[in-house]
């Protein structure tokens, strides 16, 4: 798949001939298309005819057509915007590739995975591109933030957080996004998630344990979690649980020596006694915590040490 910001790679000079499939969507890519010095609008396409006489008239553009076939035949068509509806894209995306033409498709791209490595196998065997069209990181507040980020002026990036707030009632209007095959998660999802993998491009899988956690991921230590080799090795672990605030170190349960400097370190930085189990640290609200002991029982083993210690403790065990 290509990210935005990759382009295909074109002679001098040279503007590629778009068709469009699906006019509700599809104004704005048509709207762009005629003014833009890059490309060129061979054809448009949908099943009403009704819309599409609308956007022929709006744009003083004659050139549709009611069948898809004809946009997928015709030599003078380099790339096909898709935006019809979402459980169609898998199949407008195949017969585009089939027919050797380049795809840019709204998102999501496809709403079943099931769908994905067929289509990106045929991208490879036809040399096709597939760009999809995820637009929130060009807004101009996307835009500017990441200028700055990319200035240095955020600082060291710890962690993300994205949100997607939107008015729908547009949205609603279209039949289809009341069928029960609609995805509202992919549909509404994608924004954030894209802007998450904007700024943390690489993603690796973890486990969660019904809290925020932190884990030494399987490209640092393949061997993974010995209870479940699939879930990476656990570190850190943060909770609110019914009663109380839970703070769990498996390096408090593992390393004697850590948790004595820990005991101690907890009586001189907080008035209130220590509650804890084996790794857990209970605070029954959050004024209770001393942050910044916490912050230095993290930093006192680093990922490396955590795996030595944790092959020392396991290999003990057996």
């Amino acid at each position: 798949m290509k990210r935005p910001g990759h382009r295909l790679e074109l002679k001098s000079n040279y503007m590629l001939r778009l068709g469009i499939l699906g006019l509700g969507e599809g104004r704005s890519t048509m709207s762009a298309a005629l003014e833009s010095p890059q490309w060129e609008l061979k054809m448009i396409c949908d099943l009403n005819e009704t819309l599409c006489r609308q956007r022929a008239e709006e744009f003083a553009f004659p050139h549709y057509t009611l069948r898809y076939e004809d946009m997928l035949e015709s030599p003078d068509i380099d790339v096909i915007g898709i935006y019809t509806p979402d459980k169609f894209h898998a199949r407008h995306v195949e017969a585009a590739l089939l027919h050797n033409k380049h795809v840019v498709c709204t998102k999501p791209f496809i709403d079943d995975l099931a769908e994905a490595d067929k289509l990106m196998e045929l991208s490879r065997r036809t040399g096709k591109k597939i760009f999809v069209g995820q637009s929130s990181r060009f807004f101009e507040p996307m835009r500017r933030q990441r200028k700055d980020y990319e200035a240095g002026l955020i600082g060291e990036l710890i962690t993300v957080e994205a949100y997607y707030h939107a008015d729908h009632r547009w949205f609603l209007a279209k039949g289809w996004s009341l069928e029960n095959s609609f995805k509202w998660l992919y549909g509404g999802l994608s924004h954030p998630v894209d802007l998450v993998r904007w700024y943390l491009p690489d993603i690796a899988e973890v486990m969660g344990y019904g809290m925020m956690g932190y884990a030494v991921p399987h490209s640092r230590y393949p061997a993974g979690y010995h209870c479940n080799p699939k879930d990476p090795l656990p570190f850190i672990g943060i909770a609110s649980q019914k009663h109380f605030i839970a703070v769990y170190h498996m390096g408090l349960y593992a390393d004697p020596g850590l948790l004595k400097w820990f005991t101690a370190a907890h009586a001189k930085a907080s008035p209130k006694k220590l509650d804890m189990g084996k790794s857990c640290i209970r605070y029954k609200k959050p004024g209770d915590i001393p942050f910044e002991l916490i912050g230095e029982l993290a930093s006192k083993i680093t990922p490396d040490e955590w795996i030595a210690i944790y092959e020392k403790v396991l290999k003990r065990k057996k």
